[in-house]
């Protein structure tokens, strides 16, 4: 907890004791509402020399004290000020916690506004560069590459003259410094700018109650900006497909904001670092996207998988038959495949092609004598996992094709954990069984374990943002130890975005489009799919 204590005594070394004590009152501060020139000119070598301030610096005369009309109700001989010193006070007078007090609209209007804004909240070092106690006082302090520089004097209607060395300043660096100073009157303020370096000196010439605020700002060197502008060049170079998003946004900002650092007439070199230091930080924080898969024309494999389909084992020889489902199982495999190239495509359909054609007629008959004997069983799974009250159709395939069964069993090793009733497998509680199909004496095994039914479901990511003709796969997941073989997805907007039956989704056009990701039991998770 940081506190800055008002209405308190002057300060006794508290501060060192306690170093979350910022900054405390301790003085007759602005919102007094006077300016007396001997007092202000005395702060920097009598209260402030024992410790920071809340003196609160404000940049008018009218800030507490204004009638309902708006006019300035301040005596004249109260305002022993010129706006140009009130704008130094607020690097004369330090403080942990440096509040300027005025309305916004003030400092936005003030033309001054340039040494108010961006103004650091601490210091790295002070230089007391001249003063006379109560008369006259010249601070220089330090942030970065910068200097700001606070000047006030009290001295005869006629004015003070002060010309001072920059001593403070590095060598061999060239610097801007923004001066504004005393105009006619006090609540003049005259802006001037001029290129110096270590050694020069500036004279000033002040009012009466008058002073100068002063802005000193290390010039970008050759070095750095091409530095700058090689790192442009290099962002820019990026694939924005690679990385995702939010993090793409935050790196084009960044850019733009370097952009205008490196067109900007007189940009300082804490412009430069600041907006290489931005750039840097947002090219070393981007993600890479996931990989986006470029979907195979599957259209010709599809229509080869459903002409095989459609043809009967019975009508061919067992050979040639055989020989055709192989080639089918593999051709269903790629078409299943979301990542599957265009080239294993257009293989799978290929060879499927080429098992159809070769395919001879059988004798007709079925099963006469001896001329066709069951040689093998296979099912279409050999291993399952259900959730509790899940079903699943296990089904034979009978080897040699035109082989016909004459009598199917099934049987569960434990059938009040799983049962079984012609291939139709029921998930009755947890554990695990071995369900057994007989056909003519051969036989076939699936082990099936059951888990729990899941309570929820959830997916890796709720939203995704694609481009037309993108793909993404839905990663599902369930709680630990449940289980829902049935996995079912939806696309409420299937001209924007469809699904397929294994959660993987391409864009259409431009839009928006929910997936419902719904299990065996109900459970449903959804993602919001923006097309771009």
């Amino acid at each position: 907890m940081l506190i800055n204590p008002h209405g308190v005594y002057k300060p006794s070394g508290m501060r060192r004791t306690y170093p979350h004590f910022l900054t405390q009152e301790g003085i007759s501060a602005s919102e007094a509402g006077w300016h007396k020139a001997y007092y202000d000119c005395a702060l920097p070598f009598t209260r402030f020399a024992i410790g920071p301030g809340d003196y609160a610096p404000i940049a008018s005369y009218h800030s507490f004290r204004e009638d309902e009309a708006g006019r300035d109700e301040m005596l004249p001989e109260n305002q022993q000020a010129s706006l140009a010193a009130l704008a130094a006070e607020a690097v004369l007078y330090e403080s942990g916690l440096q509040c300027l007090a005025d309305k916004p609209a003030t400092y936005r209007a003030s033309k001054a506004y340039e040494f108010y804004k961006d103004m650091p909240s601490e210091w790295d070092d002070s230089v007391l560069v001249g003063g006379e106690i109560g008369h006259y006082v010249n601070m220089a302090r330090s942030s970065g590459n910068d200097w700001y520089m606070g000047i006030m004097c009290n001295v005869e209607p006629e004015g003070r003259e002060e010309t001072f060395a920059l001593d403070f300043l590095k060598s061999g660096v060239d610097y801007t410094a923004t001066i504004f100073k005393d105009g006619e009157t006090q609540k003049d303020i005259v802006v001037e700018t001029k290129s110096v370096k270590k050694g020069d000196t500036l004279t000033l010439k002040m009012l009466q109650y008058g002073g100068a605020a002063i802005k000193i700002t290390k010039n970008a060197t050759h070095e750095t900006v091409k530095l700058l502008n090689d790192a442009v060049t290099s962002a820019g170079a990026l694939i924005e497909a690679e990385y995702t998003a939010e993090t793409w946004n935050v790196l084009q900002k960044r850019i733009q904001e370097a952009q205008a650092v490196l067109a900007k007439e007189g940009a300082t070199q804490t412009d430069v670092d600041k907006a290489a230091a931005a750039l840097d930080a947002a090219r070393r924080a981007l993600q890479k996207a996931d990989p986006v898969i470029k979907e195979a024309d599957k259209k010709a494999l599809n229509a080869a998988i459903q002409s095989a389909e459609a043809l009967k084992a019975a009508d061919y020889t067992a050979e040639t038959w055989k020989a055709l489902q192989t080639k089918l199982q593999e051709a269903k495999e790629v078409a299943g495949k979301a990542e599957a190239t265009q080239e294993e495509v257009d293989k799978a359909a290929s060879a499927l092609t080429a098992a159809q054609t070769a395919l001879k007629k059988a004798q007709q008959g079925g099963n006469q004598g001896t001329e066709i004997t069951l040689k093998k069983i296979t099912l279409n799974k050999t291993k399952l996992t259900l959730g509790v009250k899940e079903t699943f159709k296990l089904k034979t395939k009978l080897s040699p094709s035109g082989y016909k069964a004459k009598k199917v069993t099934w049987k569960s090793s434990k059938p009040k954990t799983v049962k079984v009733k012609n291939g139709k497998v029921t998930a009755l509680k947890k554990g695990s069984a071995k369900i057994t199909v007989t056909v003519d004496g051969k036989k076939a095994t699936c082990s099936v374990k059951v888990k729990a039914a899941p309570k929820k479901v959830n997916v890796a990511a709720t939203t995704r943002q694609l481009k037309k003709g993108q793909s993404y796969k839905i990663k599902v997941k369930l709680p630990k130890n449940t289980a829902s073989n049935k996995i079912t997805y939806k696309s409420s907007n299937k001209k924007v975005a469809i699904v397929s039956a294994n959660g993987k989704v391409k864009a259409k056009k431009k839009g928006t489009s929910t997936i419902t990701v719904k299990t065996f039991n109900k459970k449903t998770a959804k993602i919001k799919i923006t097309v771009r």
